[in-house]
């Protein structure tokens, strides 16, 4: 088997062994492993084999991620196969993202990215493949994330350009280090074979970058060999320069500069590494006498911000320690440096302090919260110009509650409405479920219907209750920060008396006892009320009627009993049966026969 087969197969470098579309065939082999020594070439097995066991899924699971590697290394042109692996019930989905400039990038295939599954596999990685992979996986229970930082190395190569200048003392020069090749460690200069650093006395060596070499005034001693050297975790680079001194040149030298009458020189485009320095003027009078004056032009360099410390656009987790940095890499000492949010001065606050250096200030929230969030702005300024650039912060908040969800209670027939919202960045989504049986576990998606209907507010609408909608549900929020929120409820159902039947009759001889039996389904207590022709009755004030009760576990009956039942009991009775949650009626038609 190869490392990768594009298959349901695959071996990661590390040595895992990846299965996928797993089958109840799959339990029924064993499984060995063989190393092949790079060098030697000899091969050896595994003293032991696995075996898989395959089991049938037991109810619903949100994703859990079992497999990642939270770093992986290639060298450029290789194929890599990036492992994302999770256990859930539905199967779950999987997706892969790149993160650029603080944005998750959504990655779909084409002639390099395949992606099996939970693997995703890149063809010919190149240095710009380096970044960070976000594997998410979901269904309808939940989702999982997972981070996989990939870094793809090339060979180094280093050119420092120029080769060769020839500088008048008291001018300047520059050296530019050019590196190819990832990543890079540190970059270091040397001077004849010693460290940059031992020439920094009295400020004649500047790095204004870690690869730009300048001398402001280049003095006899600055002539030499100066090297660059890059490194990194696995080689180095190195390339050389030649710094030589010169006796001065005459005026112009190059398209920009321009000599005119009565001794005026003119540069365009001025530039530091080039025009900075010593500049004499001679002037030769009729008797070829001389005469000259000196001068030193010095220039300005307006500030550079690093766009790479201060992305247009951060995402924060609430209650971490975040920092954002402003960062002038170019610009003449000294630089002020100052902050704004949404155009106002900064507020300060115990939880957000500002670091200020030489050439960089730090903004640092001790535990940014969501009032953090905004558009920052660092200004730079010098003597030369003042530049800005903006960083949008967005604080992504786990779910609170707004509205928590509590019991309660629904009588059959009825509408009844549950609520539960909750807050936070990005809005959490909000999911219902309702346990299978009556002990809260084993809980299922509850979907919308005619008679269920779940709001996108979190709110739950069951109309036209029935006693099966009682039970324990759980009320879900989650929006992929943090754990979610969860809270498991009771609903209980009261039942209204019922009768089955709304009207019977009843006919009785003359003279007969009559017996008018009342029955209601529903929760106890319930009462009885009885009617004649619409009219109240009260069995106890009339001597020929008397009523009894009597109650079951879900139900109770009221008879009303007529003895030696004659004409004028002829009549519509009607009783009325109630509790708490409810009344209903039943009409019972006597009629008594006989010759009167």
């Amino acid at each position: 088997m190869s490392r990768f087969s594009g298959g349901r197969y695959s071996i990661l470098p590390t040595g895992e062994l990846y299965i996928r579309g797993v089958t109840q065939a799959d339990g029924q082999k064993s499984y060995s492993c063989q190393t092949r020594h790079r060098l030697t070439g000899e091969i050896v097995a595994s003293a032991s084999a696995g075996s898989l066991f395959v089991t049938e899924p037991h109810g619903t699971s949100s994703p859990k991620i079992i497999d990642f590697r939270p770093m992986v290394s290639a060298s450029e042109g290789e194929t890599l196969e990036l492992a994302c692996a999770a256990t859930a019930f539905p199967p779950p989905t999987y997706r892969w993202y790149k993160e650029e400039d603080g944005r998750l990038i959504l990655l779909s295939a084409n002639h390099r990215i395949t992606q099996l599954e939970g693997s995703l596999v890149l063809q010919f990685v190149s240095v710009q493949d380096s970044g960070r992979y976000i594997c998410s996986v979901n269904n309808t229970a939940g989702e999982d994330r997972s981070s996989t930082l990939l870094t793809v190395s090339a060979p180094l190569s280093v050119y420092v350009t120029p080769q060769r200048q020839i500088v008048d003392v008291g001018r300047s020069a520059t050296f530019n280090c050019t590196v190819s090749g990832r990543p890079i460690r540190s970059l270091n200069w040397v001077k004849d074979q010693r460290p940059i650093e031992d020439f920094y006395g009295g400020g004649r060596v500047v790095l204004l970058s870690r690869d730009v070499l300048h001398i402001p005034i280049v003095q006899r001693e600055d002539k030499g060999m100066y090297q660059c050297f890059a490194f990194n975790d696995f080689e180095s680079a190195q390339s050389t320069a030649e710094l030589k001194l010169g006796d001065g040149t005459t005026l112009p030298t190059n398209h920009r500069q321009k000599v005119e009458n009565m001794g005026k020189l003119v540069i365009h485009e001025v530039q530091r590494t080039a025009d900075e320095g010593f500049y004499t003027c001679e002037v030769i009078g009729p008797d070829n006498k001389r005469a000259e004056g000196k001068m030193h032009m010095r220039v300005l360099v307006a500030p550079v911000i690093e766009n790479v410390m201060m992305p247009e656009l951060l995402y924060a987790k609430e209650g971490t320690k975040t920092k954002v940095m402003c960062s002038v890499t170019q610009g003449d000492p000294p630089i002020q440096i100052n902050w704004r949010k949404n155009g106002l001065a900064l507020p300060m606050e115990k939880d957000l302090t500002m670091q200020n250096f030489e050439d960089s200030s730090v903004l640092v929230f001790r535990k940014i919260s969501s009032i953090h969030s905004g558009n920052y702005t660092c200004f730079a300024s010098n003597a030369a110009s003042k530049v800005n650039r903006t960083t949008q912060i967005i604080v992504n908040v786990p779910p609170r509650w707004k509205i928590e969800p509590f019991n309660s209670f629904a009588v059959v027939g009825k509408t009844v409405i549950m609520k539960c919202l909750a807050e936070g960045y990005p809005t959490p989504r909000i999911y219902w479920k309702k346990a299978a049986g009556s002990q809260p576990k084993d809980f299922r998606d509850v979907l919308s219907s005619y008679r269920r209907q779940v709001f996108d507010n979190g709110t739950l609408v069951l109309q036209e209750v029935t006693e099966s909608d009682g039970g324990h549900y759980l009320c879900q929020a989650t929006n992929g920060i943090g754990t979610g929120l969860s809270k498991v409820i009771h609903l209980t159902i009261h039942t209204p008396p019922k009768f089955e039947a709304k009207f019977v009759s009843y006919t009785v001889p003359k003279g007969k006892d009559a017996e008018l039996k009342c029955e209601a389904e529903g929760e106890l207590p319930i009462r009885f009320e009885w009617e004649k022709d619409k009219q109240h009755l009260d069995p106890q004030s009339v001597k020929r009627l008397s009523a009894v009760k009597d109650s079951g576990p879900q139900s109770a009956v009221s008879k009303l009993i007529v003895k030696g039942a004659s004409r004028s009991d002829s009549a519509l009775y009607t009783c009325t049966a109630s509790n708490e949650f409810g009344t209903d009626q039943t009409n019972i038609q006597l009629v008594v026969q006989g010759k009167f």
